[in-house]
């Protein structure tokens, strides 16, 4: 609820769900747990890119570069990357304001 609170409050943007909105949720998480014991297959998003509203025309793309359950690109952590590409205002932004 607080998380909410503060991306209204604030007037910022989750990137990732800005361009994936109600896309298949297996792709939207960035921690699985451990592979094994209590928390195998326990996943939750816990790493965002955070933009402020303004900014989120410019988003380019915001993506979570691991799968499943098995770990698949998380490469030696329990986090997957996560990377966003931004766009440089142009000319004509800059000039309007």
């Amino acid at each position: 609820m607080w998380f909410k609170f503060l991306f209204l409050r604030g007037k910022l943007v989750d990137a990732y769900r800005f361009l994936h909105k109600d896309t298949d949720m297996e792709c939207g998480f960035s921690w699985s747990g451990n592979p094994v014991g209590k928390y195998r297959g326990k996943r939750m998003r816990i790493d965002y890119f955070v933009v402020s509203d303004k900014m989120k025309d410019r988003i380019v793309s915001c993506e979570m570069h691991g799968r499943g359950i098995e770990l698949d690109g998380f490469y030696g952590s329990d986090h997957c990357p996560v990377s966003l590409e931004l766009s440089v205002k142009d000319d004509a932004d800059t000039k309007q304001g």
